[in-house]
């Protein structure tokens, strides 16, 4: 039954790209690209309003101004001079009241340690 039905859709939809006319071709490249550009939909950005829509629209057109033939390459880049920079840069001092000494205290992992130890429930 399955089957009949298969091939009665494949006849009609045969039947019907039979019938569909085909546009003349034109001989000049130009022009056949002119025509399909014109028949292509242009997408609408939504126009919503807000300060991250007026932000999000400029990122698009910052994106849309500085074209970056590969952009993996550059954010590889990107990421090397952070590093770099980083790397470069001494470490700020948040924090004016420990001294070296006590981060290197705190940093120091007890060869003794025992699991059995830890997990004593007396212990807790």
């Amino acid at each position: 039954m399955d089957n009949m039905h298969d091939d009665l859709l494949d006849d009609l939809l045969d039947s019907a790209l039979r019938r569909r006319s085909v546009p003349p071709m034109s001989a000049h490249l130009s022009v056949r690209i002119i025509a399909a550009a014109e028949a292509m939909p242009v997408p609408r950005r939504a126009k919503a309003g807000g300060f991250w829509a007026g932000i999000t629209g400029f990122l698009d057109d910052m994106g849309q101004a500085f074209l970056v033939p590969r952009p993996i390459l550059a954010m590889l880049a990107l990421l090397f001079l952070s590093f770099a920079a980083g790397f470069y840069n001494e470490a700020p001092d948040f924090s004016p009241g420990v001294s070296e000494a006590d981060v290197v205290e705190f940093m120091v992992i007890d060869d003794q340690f025992v699991v059995s130890e830890f997990l004593e429930v007396s212990s807790l």
